[in-house]
């Protein structure tokens, strides 16, 4: 009996080292923080960023941004809000809402669970979000949860 188990804690160290190296499958929420323009956004551009210093795959599963469209939002004066990753330079789009059947001046929660170019490569530099304005819609605020799984 003793002997085996001073082979089985023998074996213990390898079977720990074994799961410290590996890379637990999990998914984890990202934060963007403020980039180009501070909240209320009122022109096109980006407003939300978050580095990738990782050299994993990043698998976008869900994106609850929650949005508030000050005085005009309507049909015809909206924004489309863009979450884009990029590489070198170049911006790809992951996934996307607008804002026109949001009700004025209240906090409206949005889901998006279908994306596209998903995962982002190895490559990518940043993911951020991208405002754009369609007519001439009120001030924006946007705040952002991201949730995703870094694959191999």
């Amino acid at each position: 009996m003793l002997e085996e188990l001073l082979r089985q804690f023998a074996s213990l160290g390898s079977r720990v080292e074994k799961l410290e190296t590996q890379e637990p499958n999990q998914s984890r929420y990202l934060t963007l923080h403020a980039y180009n323009q501070l909240m209320p956004v009122t022109a096109d551009g980006g407003v939300l960023i978050c580095g990738n210093p990782g050299t994993k795959r990043i698998k976008c599963l869900s994106w609850t941004p929650t949005t508030f469209v000050g005085t005009t939002n309507d049909g015809t004066n909206y924004w489309t809000v863009d979450l884009q990753y990029g590489v070198t330079g170049v911006n790809t789009t992951l996934g996307t809402f607008n804002t026109s059947a949001d009700t004025v001046s209240t906090w409206t929660k949005h889901t998006v669970t279908s994306f596209t170019n998903n995962p982002a490569p190895t490559t990518v530099s940043y993911i951020f979000i991208k405002v754009t304005k369609t007519g001439a819609p009120g001030l924006l605020y946007v705040t952002n949860l991201l949730k995703v799984l870094e694959i191999t």
